[in-house]
């Protein structure tokens, strides 16, 4: 079956996608798409309780955060020739807002495991945040309920700290906050 003019396998050339072919693509109704050195990943939107826990994470991190600083949903975090990632949550520099997603790393990049997402989000998107050089790396698991806290050193994650349950936990990088995991799925009528 041939694909259309616009569609992302007609695209692809032996090099795998470009940063432009996965752009001029535009929006997939109904899935996530992210590029990784030229391969293309799908997964399906996050589910109520994955949205939920970005929601939380979302106000308890803008409570806390110092003018300098931005707390952001999903944003293009990219590197040429081929790779767009998309975290779930982000805390970037007021002064770096206007650079392009290529030149722009954030000081914290969140990711919240869904079943669609777990391995590239503990493996690959680990790798290329360090990579990428950026300074803070929390995974967040609902099912647990967990927040690993990772900290570039020598250019790889090391876990600087585990939130698990219940228990409030005070995290210092990106910024000083104060939370615990269930905080994030919580319901709004729960204790």
């Amino acid at each position: 079956m041939a694909e259309s003019a616009g569609s992302m396998g007609a695209m692809a050339s032996e090099h795998g996608i470009s940063l432009a072919e996965h752009y001029a693509a535009g929006e997939d109704q109904g899935m996530r798409r992210e590029l990784v050195d030229g391969t293309l990943i799908v997964s399906p939107f996050a589910s109520w309780r994955h949205a939920l826990a970005v929601q939380r994470l979302n106000q308890i991190l803008v409570a806390a955060c110092p003018p300098e600083l931005l707390v952001l949903g999903t944003i293009n975090v990219d590197r040429e020739p081929g790779t767009n990632l998309q975290p779930d949550l982000t805390v970037s520099w007021v002064a770096d807002f206007d650079k392009p997603a290529t030149e722009n790393r954030p000081a914290l990049a969140v990711e919240v495991l869904s079943p669609s997402t777990r391995r590239v989000d503990l493996t690959i998107k680990r790798q290329l945040y360090a990579e990428f050089g950026i300074p803070s790396y929390w995974i967040v698991d609902i099912e647990e309920p967990s927040v690993v806290i990772l900290e570039l050193r020598n250019d790889r994650y090391d876990e600087a700290q585990r939130l698990v349950g219940p228990k409030q936990g005070s995290v210092r990088r990106p910024f000083a906050v104060t939370f615990a995991a269930t905080d994030l799925t919580r319901l709004a009528d729960q204790p």
